[in-house]
């Protein structure tokens, strides 16, 4: 009979968001979008936080903000810059 030798502890890791989603709620509640950004200013912030979305993700996913009034836009094509818009 073989014995399963014990797995080593794991070491704790810092947890990342599992969807674009969470990831795109963390940037608004960060402050992130305090200041407008442009959509490669958005995927350049992700990538570099070791998130790496589709394109289409991260636009479905700023359009269905920007749709829900958590974010709002200004420009058009592709100078379109995202940001929260300001409480009246």
């Amino acid at each position: 009979m073989h014995r399963r030798a014990e797995k080593p502890a794991r070491k704790a890791k810092e947890t990342k968001p599992a969807t674009g989603a969470a990831a795109m709620r963390g940037l608004l509640d960060s402050g992130f979008f305090d200041e407008p950004h442009t959509f490669v200013d958005i995927r350049r912030h992700l990538n570099k936080s070791g998130l790496v979305f589709s394109d289409r993700g991260i636009k479905a996913n700023l359009t269905r903000m920007t749709k829900a009034h958590l974010l709002s836009t200004s420009g058009r094509g592709r100078v379109i810059q995202y940001y929260r818009p300001q409480p009246a």
